[in-house]
C-alpha cells in the first residue's frame, strides 16, 4: 500500500511540474523581469558570499545592482500612471 501511494504521489508531482510551471511572480506591480532575474543572481551569489572575499565584493556589487533596478523600475511605473491620470483627466474621465 504504502508504495502506491508514493508511486501516486510522484505521478503528481510529475503533472503538476509538467502543467504549472514554476515562475516567479513579482510582490510589487512595477517590478521588471530584469530585476527579477538580477534578484535571483544575488541570492545565488548570497550563498557563496560566505566562501571568499571576491564572492562577497561579487554579492554587493548585485545588491547595489537590485537596488538601483528596482528604483528605476518603479520611477518608470509612477511615471506612467502619472501620465496616465493626466491623460484621463483630459478627457474628463474620472474612473480608469
Amino acid at each position: 500500500m504504502e508504495g502506491k501511494v508514493t508511486k501516486l504521489c510522484e505521478i503528481i508531482q510529475q503533472a503538476l511540474e509538467v502543467t504549472i510551471p514554476l515562475t516567479e511572480q513579482p510582490k510589487r506591480k512595477w517590478i521588471s523581469k530584469h530585476t527579477l532575474k538580477l534578484e535571483t543572481e544575488k541570492r545565488k551569489m548570497r550563498l557563496k558570499a560566505k566562501e571568499s572575499e571576491q564572492a562577497t565584493i561579487e554579492y554587493t556589487k548585485l545588491c547595489n545592482e537590485v537596488r538601483s533596478s528596482a528604483r528605476k523600475d518603479k520611477q518608470k511605473w509612477l511615471q506612467k500612471q502619472c501620465e496616465d491620470i493626466e491623460q484621463y483627466a483630459g478627457e474628463y474621465k474620472t474612473r480608469f
